[in-house]
């Protein structure tokens, strides 16, 4: 059983179309939660409880994921791996039933003012975790950011208004850990769309497990008098659908796809602002000028988090008049141990350990081979043609596989280069045809693969099968 990875993007447009989508995804995400304090308030006049209220979102949310999984993905969706279920599971007890908890504990210890300001704590959390577990990198940019994150959604939640705050050591523990559980559902999402399970499927994994987590924790049908009030469950399926269903809908698939974790809870963070001009429309809540500040801070801090570092402009405009060279990699040469080199160095974590075992300890069998993109004597993208992918179907074959361009050399068709090399070298073995799988519709057609049928990994993972026939092709 081998576990590869295929298909980077091949031009800057492409690269940033689909980072771009992701972002907007993440964005809406955020405008859809700025509408939870109005359902709040408005299940509150229904005499529904916090917890109750948090049950309701919860189940009816997880209720209309399913159905949204069934109608876009199919049944099969469901089908997920261990790691994925698992994930899951922590997205739904510690970042959905744990935060619920944790947040009302705090807004009841510490007050509203300061339980905010402890809650958005959380980007910062996101971004050292991330750092860490997915070794991205934290720029002089990306942590003034976070800061002015930090400090617009304070201002913007508060107004600046601390006066009703009280300060308990517990109590400021908790807020933390409120901070902290919201921070990681941008990293256990992220690990949970590793195996590129369907994004509506994790999320109704995610919402399920919160769902009962809360159900037996709290037990909230208890906390209200009458929890079958017909106007109070509306509100509820319609909180569900909104700021649950859909916006994690949103949520999953932008993360599925967005460059960084740790950028997810800044431009989510969009939700306070949104929140905060309900409130003022909605409830004739005060407009003072330092939530205007705070919402400005805010907006800033998304711009601020999404800019390219100048250093990476220079290197991209002197990678530009670079040519490339595409070729075989042999065993026990200079160039096998640049790429091993290269490997260690991949930014891509799901697939980094696999690659650096089977070149270090050279697993090709027969006509294996990897192959290497070179600007100069160094190694910037590879590829592998191979007889296996990470699927039960030994029948099918050769795959082009483990395509990878650093991300500097990205926007040169580096990748579709590989590509090719990888046809026209398995056209001279004698094959008539190769296989390419992906997750991700439109990427592969325009250089002549058409689709062929959704296979399952062996994480249980659907994804879709692409075939191109190399045989009449004079230029592959």
């Amino acid at each position: 059983m081998r576990k590869v990875c295929t298909g980077w993007k091949n031009t800057d447009n492409e690269y940033m179309s689909i980072e771009l989508k992701s972002i907007i995804k993440i964005f809406i995400t955020g405008c859809l939660w700025g509408t939870i304090g109005l359902f709040v308030k408005l299940m509150e006049g229904e005499g529904s409880s916090a917890s109750y209220t948090s049950f309701l979102r919860l189940f009816f949310g997880a209720l209309l994921l399913a159905v949204m999984t069934l109608i876009f993905d199919g049944f099969r969706a469901f089908r997920i791996g261990r790691r994925t279920l698992l994930s899951c599971m922590l997205l739904g007890v510690v970042c959905q039933g744990a935060f619920n908890i944790l947040y009302s504990m705090s807004v009841s210890m510490n007050g509203m003012s300061v339980g905010s300001v402890l809650l958005y704590t959380a980007p910062v959390f996101t971004g050292i975790t991330s750092a860490i577990v997915f070794k991205e990198k934290l720029n002089c940019i990306k942590l003034i950011a976070l800061l002015v994150n930090v400090a617009g959604c304070v201002l913007t939640a508060t107004g600046g208004n601390f006066s009703a705050a009280s300060i308990v050591p517990l109590g400021i523990l908790v807020g933390v850990g409120a901070g902290f559980t919201y921070g990681m559902t941008a990293v256990f999402g992220k690990i949970a769309m590793r195996e590129k399970s369907s994004p509506f499927a994790v999320a109704t994994y995610n919402l399920l497990f919160g769902c009962v987590f809360v159900a037996i924790v709290r037990r909230p049908w208890h906390t209200v008098d009458h929890p079958f009030n017909a106007r109070l469950l509306l509100l509820g399926l319609l909180f569900g659908l909104i700021a649950t269903a859909l916006a994690y809908g949103f949520y999953f698939t932008g993360l599925s796809k967005i460059s960084q974790a740790g950028k997810v809870p800044v431009i989510a963070s969009v939700e306070v602002v949104v929140a905060t001009v309900i409130g003022a429309l909605a409830f004739t809540e005060r407009m003072t000028v330092l939530r205007i500040l705070g919402i400005a801070l805010v907006l800033l801090s998304i711009i601020m988090f999404n800019m390219k570092a100048a250093g990476n402009k220079k290197r991209s405009k002197m990678n530009e008049n670079i040519d490339i060279i595409i070729q075989k990699v042999d065993k026990d040469t200079e160039l096998a141990a640049k790429l091993l080199d290269f490997a260690e160095g991949f930014s891509w974590q799901e697939v980094k350990k696999h690659t650096t075992e089977l070149i270090r300890n050279w697993k090709f069998e027969d006509w294996e081979t990897p192959f290497a993109a070179l600007a100069g004597d160094r190694i910037v993208g590879m590829a592998t043609l191979m007889k296996t992918d990470y699927y039960p179907l030994p029948e099918i074959f050769p795959w082009v596989s483990t395509v990878f361009v650093s991300e500097s050399y990205r926007g040169k068709r580096i990748s579709e280069k590989l590509i090719d090399y990888a046809n026209n070298y398995a056209k001279e073995l004698g094959f008539d045809r190769t296989y390419i799988p992906t997750n991700t519709a439109g990427l592969y057609e325009k250089y002549g693969y058409r689709y062929m049928k959704d296979i399952v990994n062996y994480d249980n993972g659907v994804d879709r099968l692409y075939v191109k026939d190399i045989r009449n092709d004079k230029d592959v």
